[in-house]
């Protein structure tokens, strides 16, 4: 281990400050064991057992994990468990925050697609055995683009020949929804295939430039694709959230009145978009502060459903394990998992790429599926290769970031996600303990300071008053 990682490990010590109506109490958070406890008694804000976490009871001590980094590369498996697969990056929609925008094709020809998926699967045995018992089980094998629909002829090639070699695999594909028809439906239902439906509800036509649920045809696909698919559990949505699109209720809300459906039958998920080209600014911004009061407050006033809304529960979940069940930060890798071995992205060219977002041409080509044995991942950083995260009090709920960006776009995705991870942790708080989290205290914050303590304004307690004085403060958790 580097003198430089031991710096990044090193113990950061930081102090909340929650509020309620009686006052102030400070809770103490030690980042490298994850513990948060009371100030005053050194009782633990979470108990033991809160939720379920990385150390939960009679659960094995985890292992550390591999701190990939350009000068200490990571490998990849002959037996992968997931698999994803970059079918190209043509699209037929211009995301404002799409990651690919800039290495987008002119054209795409579908035919010499198909001819590429047949030289492909021709070989792909050779490195994918499709798990120990050589039926698919316990393995995943994902489909991107672009847009994925672009190239159907391909992806039903990929899906009927895995499906009959590898019967319990789960196979699963990401698209905007806009080029279903009736045969891809019947054909996606036969193959047992899994689908995501990337949607921004309300906000869609404003950040995509098109929403599938504005057009009666479109929209009368996706709601049969949902009738389909939904019954097994087979069918999401995701959600991109940038200072153009940050309330999570309202894209629920949006995505379940268009499908006709109840809010809580419809499973919609969230990511963060991040700034990833160079020259890019930061997607939130002046109006951090705002969507992180937005974020705690569609979980008090929004009830059962603000806390369903977008998967929201299950982040405020994770970091109730986090720090009820803690375990040394060591053992995390990155929160996408593409630096482990057993997670492979490549191209129907069989390169190896940093993952399913990049391409060969952009830099990201780290070896070649005929020699698995000479891949490296230098491309990447895991989150102790980086100054900011060592003394970061939201560390593991991130999980630093995206492995592979560098410079400004690092600094801004940094910011991006700081701000975001902090709503949850300001969620979890008050919904265990009826306070808001106004402030982080620390004498280095991601790598800040170091001159004295430095704060982070985190929530505005008078934003809250009126939530408690109508008595919308939540039961506290015990």
């Amino acid at each position: 281990m580097s003198v430089e990682r031991k710096q990044n490990l090193a113990t950061a010590e930081f102090r909340l400050f929650l509020r309620d109506s009686a006052g102030v109490r400070v809770a103490v958070l030690d980042s490298s064991a994850h513990t948060l406890v009371w100030e005053d008694d050194g009782s633990r804000v979470f108990p033991p057992g809160s939720a379920e976490g990385p150390a939960a009871a009679g659960s094995p001590r985890p292992a550390a994990a591999f701190a990939v980094a350009p000068h200490n590369p990571g490998l990849k498996s002959r037996e992968p468990r997931v698999v994803k697969i970059q079918l190209g990056l043509g699209c037929n929609m211009s995301c404002e925050y799409c990651s690919q925008r800039e290495i987008r094709p002119d054209r795409t020809d579908a035919e010499k697609t198909l001819e590429k998926v047949r030289t492909f699967l021709s070989r792909i045995d050779e490195w994918f055995r499709g798990g120990p018992a050589g039926d698919g089980e316990g393995t995943r094998i994902e489909l991107w683009g672009g847009e994925t629909l672009i190239y159907w002829k391909a992806m039903s090639l990929i899906g009927e020949t895995l499906r009959a070699r590898h019967p319990k695999a789960l196979i699963h594909f990401f698209t905007n929804g806009t080029l279903l028809t009736p045969g891809i439906i019947d054909e996606v239902e036969r193959l047992g295939m899994h689908v995501t439906v990337s949607h921004d509800g309300p906000f869609t036509a404003r950040t995509r430039g098109r929403d599938v649920f504005a057009d009666p045809r479109t929209a009368a696909q996706v709601r049969e694709l949902f009738r389909r698919l939904n019954p097994g559990g087979r069918i999401s949505f995701n959600a991109t959230i940038t200072r153009e699109s940050p309330d999570l209720l309202a894209i629920h809300h949006h995505i379940a009145d268009a499908l006709g459906a109840p809010f809580e039958s419809v499973r919609v998920t969230h990511e963060i978009g991040i700034p990833y080209e160079s020259d890019s600014v930061a997607l939130f911004g002046d109006a951090s502060l705002a969507i992180r009061t937005g974020l705690v407050r569609a979980a008090v006033a929004g009830g059962v459903h603000g806390l369903l809304a977008c998967g929201l529960w299950e982040h405020v979940e994770e970091v109730r394990g986090l720090f009820g069940n803690p375990v040394d930060r060591n053992v995390f890798g990155q929160r996408c998992g593409m630096d482990r071995s057993d997670r492979i992205a490549v191209d129907l060219d069989g390169n190896v790429l940093t993952c399913q977002i990049t391409s060969a041409e952009s830099g990201h080509r780290i070896g070649a599926i005929e020699r698995l044995e000479d891949v490296r991942l230098t491309t990447s950083r895991h989150w102790s290769e980086r100054e900011e995260c060592g003394s970061c009090p939201v560390l593991l709920s991130c999980r630093g970031g995206c492995m592979f960006m560098t410079g400004k776009s690092w600094t801004d995705s940094c910011d991006q996600l700081f701000d975001w991870h902090l709503g949850y942790l300001a969620t979890a708080l008050y919904l265990q303990t009826g306070r808001v989290l106004e402030k982080v205290e620390g004498g280095v914050i991601r790598g800040k300071g170091g001159d004295g303590a430095i704060a982070v304004e985190v929530l505005r307690a008078k934003d809250f008053i009126d939530l408690l004085a109508a008595g919308s403060a939540p039961q506290v958790r015990s």
